[in-house]
């Protein structure tokens, strides 16, 4: 074949029915149209439109090299698309969300310097807590936590890792309360959780060789924003459990020790969604990949800061003597774990 443009001409008179309208669309001579479909015919051999003098039928050879010529034109199109977007210099808004504690930090820390490499961007970053609809809410990017939901139907996920949830309270807390030896006795100190429940809120905790159990505690204090759980439990008001990317700033800076730091919850996934890379704007594709290095590389630096602490060469400080004495009453049935410095969750990772 001597002209892949025989095959768009072509498709152009199937997909308008007929020379005219084509002609008209493609801003071309009718008798040129015709000339190339006829030489496109003769190249194969074969008829594929016959010809009346008011309209076209298409033949059924024809129909059949019609689809394939459509997919051959879309994977022209697409491979134009991707080297255009390459060499286009990223400008425009990008829209973004993201999980409050360290993933807000680690983003926020990779604005300026990606503002500087393309300084043609603008970037809105929401960050919160709330699972958004990409397509209604115009979201370009989300990184979150979990998957599931029909915020991620026809999603593309890049993997950053998965961490867990941990029980923390402030260091004046434990001297004040002591701290519990057992998930049984949590439900005997003040806890502070999530609004989402009423009255008693289950906190489902994995330990030591694959232990599992269930506390049901009863919070003083509840909220439906992190932020306001991390805050009140610095303040000194009692236990709460939230995810390593949320408290891991304040257990370094020693505003938060953790509580029976063996035990934790389930490991959620946590991930950079979008759309799809066709037809994403550069600037997009360059956020992407700019923030997901970053992102990796910090958790991976979560990652052996704690294998460290389970190694025992980083240990949570203990709040005076009573810190490692309880209270007696238990609530529900676990079994404790008998190391003193035992180990921090490990962080399974994602891959550049």
């Amino acid at each position: 074949m001597q002209n892949f443009n025989d095959l768009w001409y072509y498709a152009a008179v199937v997909r308008h029915g007929g020379f005219s309208s084509a002609a008209r669309h493609l801003n071309v001579a009718k008798s040129m149209l015709s000339r190339r479909v006829r030489r496109l015919e003769d190249e194969l051999g074969v008829r594929l439109l016959e010809r009346a003098s008011h309209k076209i039928e298409v033949t059924e050879v024809g129909r059949q090299f019609y689809q394939r010529c459509e997919a051959a034109i879309l994977e022209m199109e697409a491979a134009e698309e991707i080297a255009t977007s390459m060499s286009a210099e990223p400008r425009g808004t990008i829209t973004a969300s993201c999980l409050p504690g360290l993933c807000a930090e680690v983003v926020g820390q990779s604005i300026p310097p990606f503002l500087e490499a393309y300084p043609k961007v603008r970037i809105h970053l929401i960050v919160s807590t709330r699972r958004y609809d990409l397509v209604n809410d115009h979201i370009d990017v989300a990184i979150h936590s979990g998957l599931g939901g029909p915020m991620e139907a026809d999603l593309i996920v890049k993997q950053i890792g998965e961490v867990p949830f941990s029980l923390v309270a402030s260091p004046e807390f434990a001297e004040r309360n002591g701290l519990p030896a057992s998930p049984a006795e949590l439900a005997d100190f003040p806890t502070i959780g999530f609004a989402n429940f009423a009255n008693e809120e289950p906190w489902n905790l994995m330990g030591p060789d694959g232990a599992e159990c269930s506390i049901e505690v009863r919070p003083r204090v509840t909220s439906n924003d992190p932020h306001v759980l991390l805050g009140v439990a610095s303040g000194g008001c009692g236990i709460t459990f939230l995810p390593d990317f949320i408290v891991l700033s304040e257990i370094r800076s020693g505003q938060l020790v953790r509580v029976l730091p063996e035990w934790h919850g389930s490991h959620r996934a946590l991930h950079m969604a979008f759309l799809s890379r066709r037809n994403m704007l550069p600037a997009v594709r360059a956020f992407i990949d700019f923030t997901h290095a970053r992102l990796l590389r910090s958790f991976r630096e979560c990652y052996h800061e704690l294998k460290q602490e389970k190694d025992g060469g980083l240990r949570q400080p203990q709040a005076g003597a009573e810190a490692t004495t309880t209270r007696s009453t238990a609530k529900a049935s676990c079994d404790p774990t008998e190391s003193p410095f035992p180990a921090a969750p490990s962080y399974p990772l994602g891959t550049e």
